[in-house]
C-alpha cells in the first residue's frame, strides 16, 4: 500500500549518529504476540522516531538519519488560537518482504506556545465519531464528570488542531482532514497496523489520537501506542472506556515527575494501560524526563533482551550500507572512567552495530590489545578482507563537572598491507547525551572521513 501522504519536503540536515542501527523488521502482529527482541526493536524505534520529531538540532540530524535510512517523513503543520502543531506520518518497506511500517509520532513540549497547551488543564467531554461531533461535545455544558470521559484541554485542542480541524487540500477531493483519511484507510484496510508514539505531550496526544481513531471505527488491533513519560490525559471514565480499544504501553524512567504531574496539580486525571518501569542509567546527570534519557534506556532494554535471547550480531542488511568492503574490525579497546565503566559493554555492541548499518562485510575479531599492526593486517588478509579498521575509545572525567565526562574515539584505517590511509580523533562531552549516546555520537562523526577513505581506494562503492 502506498498511501501518498506526502504534504511538503523534510529541512536538509547534518549528518549525525543513532538512527543508522536497529532498524529491524517489525512485527506487525498485537504486543501479546510478539517476542521479547521484537517488542524491544519496536520500543527502540520510537523512541528514535520521538527524539527526532523535535525541532532542535540534535534531534534533526536523527530525522535526516532515519531518512537515509529508508524511513519517509511526511510532516504537517497547522496552526490555531489553541495550537500550533507539528505531526509527522513515519513510514518504510521492509526490505525483502511484503511488510510496511506505519508510525505517527508528535513532539514534545518544545516551544511557549506547548507550554500554554500543557497549562490548559481545565477539563471538556471527549466524544463523537467525526471532527464536527469531536468540536462539538467539547463544547458541552452538560455533562457530568463522574459519568462521562473527559479529558485535559490543551491535549485535546493539540489533538483536534493537528488531525482533525484542517482538510487536506491536496489529498482525495480535499475535504478531507489528515485524521480522518488514517482513520479511513484503516478501516478499508483491516490488515493494516499504525503505531503511536511520542514523548511527554506527544505521548499525551498519541493516546487522545488513538481514541479518537478508536470511535471512528478502526480495530483495536490495528492500534498500538507506545508513550515516553507521557502525563495522564482524562479521568476515571476515559480511561474505563479507552483501556480495551487500543493497547497502550506507558514506559516511565524512575524520577521522571511528568507522568504524574496532572493529577497531582489537577485532581480526576488517571493512568491506564500498561505502566513499564524503567530505571534511570546512573551514569547520566541529565533530567530525568529527557528524551535522550528514554533513548538511553531504550538502547539498554534492546541489548539487554538480544543478549539475554542469546541473539548473534549480524549485519542488517535493511540499513542499506554504502560501502561494498570486507573490513577486519579487531577488538575494540574502549576504557571508561570508573563512573560509566558500566557502559563499555553497550557502547560496544551499538558501535558494532553501526559499522554493519554502513559497510557491507564487516569481520570482528577479538584480538589482544598488544597484537601489533603486522598481525592485525596479517590476519586480515587471511579472512580476505580489504582494510583494518582500528578503534579506541576513552571516556574521562572533566575536571569541577562531576557528571560531565568528555567521550573521545581514536579511529585508524590501514588497508591490508599495513598502509596507513585514514586517522582521526572525534570528541564530545555528556553535557546534553548520555555516555553511550556520546559515544555512537563520537564514532558516527567520523563516518564520511572513513568511508571517503574506503571510496578513494575502492571501487565497488554502493550508491549512497
Amino acid at each position: 500500500m502506498c498511501m501518498g501522504w506526502k504534504k511538503t519536503s523534510i529541512v536538509r540536515c547534518m549528518v549525525w549518529v543513532l538512527a543508522v542501527i536497529f532498524l529491524l523488521p517489525v512485527s506487525r502482529s498485537a504486543a501479546a504476540e510478539e517476542s521479547p527482541l521484537e517488542r524491544a526493536q519496536l520500543e527502540l524505534l520510537c523512541a528514535l522516531v520521538s527524539m527526532s520529531s523535535y525541532d532542535d538540532e540534535i534531534n534533526l540530524v536523527v530525522r535526516h538519519r532515519l531518512q537515509e535510512m529508508g524511513w519517509e517523513y511526511e510532516p504537517f503543520l497547522e496552526k490555531s488560537n489553541a495550537a500550533n502543531t507539528n505531526t509527522f506520518l513515519v513510514h518504510r518497506n521492509i526490505p525483502d518482504s511484503d511488510q510496511e511500517i506505519y508510525i505517527l509520532a508528535f513532539p514534545g513540549t518544545s516551544s511557549a506556545k506547548d507550554a500554554e497547551v500543557d497549562l490548559r488543564m481545565h477539563r471538556v467531554p471527549f466524544g463523537g465519531t467525526s471532527p464536527q461531533e469531536f468540536f462539538e461535545t467539547a463544547q458541552r455544558k452538560d455533562l457530568n464528570t463522574s459519568s462521562y470521559p473527559f479529558v485535559h484541554q490543551g491535549f485535546n485542542d493539540y489533538t483536534y488542531t493537528a488531525l482533525f480541524k484542517t482538510p487536506l487540500k491536496d489529498y482525495g477531493d480535499g475535504t478531507d482532514t489528515l485524521g480522518e483519511i488514517i482513520a479511513g484507510k484503516l478501516c478499508g484496510e483491516p490488515e493494516r497496523k499504525l503505531i503511536l508514539t511520542g514523548h511527554s505531550l506527544g505521548g499525551a496526544v498519541a493516546i487522545l489520537a488513538a481514541a479518537r481513531l478508536a470511535d471512528m471505527g478502526v480495530a483495536p488491533e490495528q492500534l498500538d501506542v507506545i508513550t515516553f513519560g507521557s502525563p495522564a490525559v482524562g479521568n476515571e471514565s476515559f480511561a474505563r472506556r479507552y483501556e480495551t480499544l487500543f493497547p497502550l504501553s506507558r514506559i516511565v524512567i524512575d524520577g521522571d515527575p511528568v507522568q504524574g504531574t496532572i493529577q497531582s496539580v489537577h485532581g480526576g486525571y488517571v493512568q491506564f494501560g500498561r505502566r513499564i518501569d524503567r530505571k534511570k542509567n546512573r551514569n547520566s546527570n541529565l533530567f530525568a524526563h529527557t528524551i535522550a534519557v528514554y533513548l538511553d534506556d531504550a538502547l539498554r532494554n534492546f541489548y539487554d533482551v538480544r543478549k539475554e535471547q542469546g541473539e548473534l550480531l549480524t549485519p542488517y542488511l535493511e540499513n542499506c550500507p554504502s560501502v561494498a568492503a570486507k573490513v577486519y574490525v579487531p577488538y575494540m579497546d574502549i576504557q571508561m572512567d570508573k563512573e560509566i565503566a558500566g557502559d563499555e559493554y553497550y557502547m560496544r555492541e551499538a558501535v558494532k552495530d553501526i559499522i554493519c548499518g554502513r559497510i557491507s562485510q564487516p569481520v570482528f575479531g577479538e584480538d589482544p590489545e598488544e597484537a601489533g599492526l603486522s598481525v592485525l593486517c596479517e590476519k586480515g588478509k587471511r579472512l580476505g578482507c580489504d582494510y583494518v579498521l582500528v578503534e579506541d575509545f576513552r571516556g574521562t572525567r572533566i575536571k569541577q563537572e562531576r557528571d560531565n565526562f568528555q567521550i573521545v574515539m581514536e579511529e585508524m584505517l590501514y588497508d591490508v598491507d599495513g598502509q596507513l590511509m585514514e586517522i582521526q580523533s572525534n570528541s564530545t562531552t555528556t553535557k546534553k547525551m548520555t555516555p553511550l549516546e556520546a559515544a555512537l555520537y563520537v564514532q558516527m562523526a567520523g563516518r564520511d572521513s572513513r568511508e571517503e577513505a574506503m571510496e578513494r581506494h575502492s571501487t565497488n562503492t554502493l550508491p549512497k
